[in-house]
């Protein structure tokens, strides 16, 4: 759920991705009122962020939408409680579509799409080569192409920000299905950014220890760096090689700290 004012009467709304099964919707409800907006009867909406999306000073709404038909598309914003649907980008049934921002990754104005695919919990477990992040350039015009991927077996989200304070957007990744007997471990991965979509890649010794199913990101200490927190979720049947994990004593939630030095811009 996002709670933000959609229609500019000052009061916060609530735009819910209701993923169900074979049955779902993405709707928004009128804080005034709690008035139900559907934009779209369909199973898989998974998560949501609202921007002004075309400039026009208006709220839009991208969403990432999983299960059958997995793809993101933009609801822009007309006005009077009216949004219509813009698909930018479609993926395969079988891709397992996990999570999805938007992050101005080469500094032109302009929002780039991150994504994740690696759901491995449907009926097709497997270690799958196309799962990963994957980097789509914002060309304009609603025109967005893949200009980076990095494989990791079960990637699950992605998160962007400035953690080394160089100016530029490194990224955060987690995988709930990463291979558990790969080493190193790729449950977590730390993209460091050198520049034009060339990342030093890195993890620690300790994520093995976790199967990570949420991942945040924020200023937790209060040093003014944004640090990570990874949340753990343990389950039988979910297509996990629970001997090894379990072997690796699991612990729910791991704090990573910034230490990092501000550097020069």
């Amino acid at each position: 759920m996002t709670v933000i004012d959609l229609n500019g009467d000052g009061i916060a709304d609530y735009l819910v991705c209701q993923y169900g099964n074979e049955t779902g919707k993405l709707c928004w409800y009128d804080g005034k009122n709690m008035q139900e907006h559907v934009l779209k009867i369909q199973a898989g909406a998974r998560n949501t962020v609202v921007q002004d999306m075309n400039n026009d000073g208006r709220p839009d709404i991208v969403v990432l939408m999983c299960q059958a038909r997995e793809g993101i598309s933009v609801w822009y914003n007309l006005g009077k409680d009216v949004f219509e649907e813009h698909v930018i980008l479609q993926f395969p049934p079988v891709y397992g579509s996990s999570y999805f921002t938007l992050a101005d990754m080469n500094a032109d104005g302009r929002p780039d799409i991150l994504y994740t695919n690696g759901d491995n919990a449907d009926y097709s477990y497997s270690l799958k080569r196309y799962h990963g992040l994957r980097i789509f350039m914002n060309e304009g015009n609603d025109r967005f192409a893949e200009k980076f991927f990095y494989p990791v077996y079960g990637a699950s989200k992605v998160a962007a920000a400035d953690f080394d304070g160089d100016g530029d957007l490194d990224l955060a990744l987690i995988a709930f299905f990463p291979d558990e007997y790969q080493t190193p471990n790729e449950g977590f991965l730390f993209f460091e950014n050198r520049g034009d979509l060339h990342f030093d890649v890195s993890t620690f010794k300790e994520a093995v220890s976790g199967r990570w199913l949420v991942m945040d990101t924020g200023d937790v200490d209060g040093d003014g760096r944004p640090d990570i927190v990874l949340g753990s979720f343990f389950k039988s049947g979910l297509g996990q090689r629970t001997e090894k994990a379990e072997s690796a004593r699991p612990v729910p939630m791991v704090f990573l700290r910034n230490v990092s030095k501000q550097k020069d811009r």
